[in-house]
């Protein structure tokens, strides 16, 4: 998930792009590849999001007060694991 300010520029508000289109429309735009700093903040990002993976090491500080939500989003992302496993435990 890109933040809003990203998005408004590459695809219209209930659009949906592919990771190939999305790369596309960002290199287009801004002249530059997907950064980390593009990413939305939250648990989606960091458990589903391959593009997560693919930019760390960060390219860049994180602007104030966003590493916080990171932080809250791999809260987040752990108990969603967990409870994921435990679910697919119970199940066996």
């Amino acid at each position: 998930m890109l933040k809003d300010v990203i998005w408004r520029h590459i695809a219209r508000k209930n659009e949906t792009l592919c990771k190939a289109c999305a790369h596309e429309a960002i290199r287009r735009h801004f002249g530059r590849e997907l950064r980390f700093a593009d990413l939305l903040p939250c648990a989606f990002n960091i458990t589903w999001c391959s593009a997560f993976e693919e930019l760390l090491p960060w390219d860049e500080p994180l602007p104030p007060g966003e590493l916080e939500q990171w932080q809250r989003a791999f809260a987040t992302a752990e108990r969603l694991i967990g409870n994921r496993k435990a679910m697919e435990e119970a199940q066996q």
